[in-house]
């Protein structure tokens, strides 16, 4: 039962953290350790998808991090069309860092 309660906690916790970290890069005004602007991302590039793998893997190995595709590099939109990644299904990122 105390095992279930700490693993609630945790989930909760993570959550909480999460959530503050993504609103500090919705106001963010510059790019920091856990915040990544991107001002494009093309699913068909190899070199794009180089670059976010390797972000990934950084943030990964850094506590983790939010990467926000569409901003400069001051945090302002520059107007990219990103429905193609907002259409990638997560399984094809998975499928990508493992490969």
């Amino acid at each position: 039962m105390a095992a279930r309660r700490s693993s609630k906690r945790a989930t909760v916790q993570a959550a909480f953290k999460r959530d503050t970290l993504l609103d500090k890069a919705l106001t963010a005004t510059r790019e920091s350790r856990p915040i990544e602007f991107k001002e494009e991302f093309d699913v068909r590039s190899t070199r794009d998808w180089c670059e976010i793998l390797k972000d990934i893997v950084a943030m990964a190995n850094t506590g983790g991090g939010v990467i926000l595709v569409g901003l400069d590099n001051k945090g302002e939109p520059v107007g990219s069309d990103v429905r193609a990644l907002l259409d990638l299904d997560s399984a094809d990122l998975a499928n990508k860092i493992v490969s």
